[in-house]
């Protein structure tokens, strides 16, 4: 049940056209109807006796905050730890992307990313594999739409577990769309199943609003996410090969030279994870809603 759709551009997107960010927000469709605030009518003498009695009140409802675009004000606000994925692509060395989590919006979410790209936790409860991005595919990439990785169990999308254990509930949804290429976004098979797969995304896909959590975008990196997109199909097998050979959080001082290995990274070459025995299970591929969706 996962999967985004959408345009290119890099990092926040660039609009097509030569259009501006603000024109084309302005174009963006609406939110979801239950995101909606009632309209506001126009004011009047009788809205604003009314506003003043509602102030004076003892207790006020407060009123909640409508959903915005992702925007680089969001970013500046979101306090970021930054982590990044070094990819092959059938054994060819490709690059390494470079993501900022958004920790502020969605902290569960981030340290749950930021602690499977560091390979800091040990063993997974439920997976007896080793909670690692190091030596996982990405094994399903869906040109205009997504790439989607996470599964260092089997690799084919019916694995995977949190850090925190099986699956986790899910966050924010309602302040952060699927509105650029590079967002990253959570892969699950329903509300509340988030584990460790994620997806990248090629373009806007606004369909995937309210179902998926958004939780960090593609800072550095770009062209690796081109070639990715190159080598995928539209029934989302890729053509080739596509593994993370390392992974791990950027340091401060890092000038994103991966011939040095990182403090808290992960080294790439063989194996991620304790291999299991397969084991049946639903493969989390957007199967429900996203493909419907999005075509």
């Amino acid at each position: 049940m996962f999967g985004p759709m959408g345009g290119r551009g890099r990092g926040r997107g660039g609009g097509a056209g030569g259009k501006k960010k603000w024109q084309e927000e302005l174009e963006a469709p609406s939110p979801p109807s239950d995101y909606e605030l009632p309209p506001t009518p126009p004011d009047s003498p009788s809205r604003v006796l009314a506003a003043a009695a509602a102030a004076a009140a003892a207790a006020v409802e407060p009123t909640p905050p409508s959903p915005t675009t992702l925007h680089s004000d969001t970013f500046k606000r979101s306090c970021p730890r930054r982590v990044f994925l070094t990819v092959e692509i059938d054994g060819r060395a490709v690059g390494r992307m470079e993501f900022e989590l958004f920790a502020r919006e969605v902290p569960r979410t981030a340290e749950n990313f930021r602690a499977l790209c560091a390979g800091d936790r040990g063993v997974g409860r439920d997976t007896g594999a080793a909670l690692d991005y190091t030596a996982s595919k990405f094994h399903r990439i869906v040109p205009g739409f997504m790439a989607q990785g996470g599964d260092f169990q089997r690799n084919d999308g019916s694995g995977g577990e949190s850090v925190y254990g099986g699956t986790f509930e899910d966050e924010s949804m309602t302040h952060m769309r699927h509105t650029e290429r590079g967002l990253l976004s959570m892969a699950n098979t329903g509300p509340g199943t988030n584990g460790s797969q994620f997806f990248i995304l090629f373009g806007r896909t606004r369909h995937l609003d309210g179902k998926h959590v958004v939780f960090g975008r593609l800072t550095a990196g770009h062209r690796v996410l081109d070639e990715m997109e190159r080598v995928g199909s539209k029934g989302g097998e890729p053509r080739k090969e596509v593994r993370v050979v390392r992974s791990g959080e950027v340091e401060e001082d890092d000038d994103g030279d991966d011939s040095d290995g990182e403090q808290r990274g992960r080294g790439g070459g063989g194996g991620g994870g304790v291999p299991l025995p397969p084991r049946d299970g639903p493969r989390n591929d957007f199967a429900t809603h996203t493909m419907a969706a999005g075509g």
